[in-house]
C-alpha cells in the first residue's frame, strides 16, 4: 500500500503541508505498519528510515548535517543511493541459476 492510499484510508492523519517533521512522523508511522505487514522489502524499509530520521553515519553534529558537507555526501550515497542500486537490481534482474 502507497504513502498516499494508507493516508486517504485514515480519518486520523493530516498533513500539514508547511511542518516537514509532521510529514516525517507520519511517513514513520507508516513505515512501520508497513514494514510490520510485509509490503516492504527490508533493505527498502531500512533505507527509507535512514532517510526519515536523518541518521547518517559517520554521525554529524547538526549544523553540519548538511549536503554541503563532503562526509555527509559519502554517507548518503553509500547508506542510501548503493543500498537502492542493491534493491533495483534484486527486483529487475532475473534469478540467475
Amino acid at each position: 500500500m502507497s504513502f498516499l492510499e494508507w493516508i486517504d484510508g485514515r480519518n486520523n492523519i493530516s498533513l500539514q503541508s508547511d511542518d516537514i517533521l509532521n510529514k516525517a512522523d507520519i511517513a514513520s508511522k507508516w513505515l512501520e505498519e508497513s514494514r510490520d505487514a510485509k509490503h516492504l522489502c527490508e533493505a527498502y524499509a531500512e533505507v527509507v528510515r535512514l532517510c526519515l530520521e536523518c541518521s547518517f553515519t559517520p554521525v554529524q553534529s547538526e549544523s553540519q548535517r548538511t549536503l554541503g558537507n563532503e562526509k555527509v555526501r559519502e554517507a548518503v550515497y553509500r547508506d542510501v543511493v548503493q543500498q537502492l542500486e542493491k534493491v533495483y537490481e534484486m527486483f529487475t534482474n532475473p534469478l540467475k541459476y
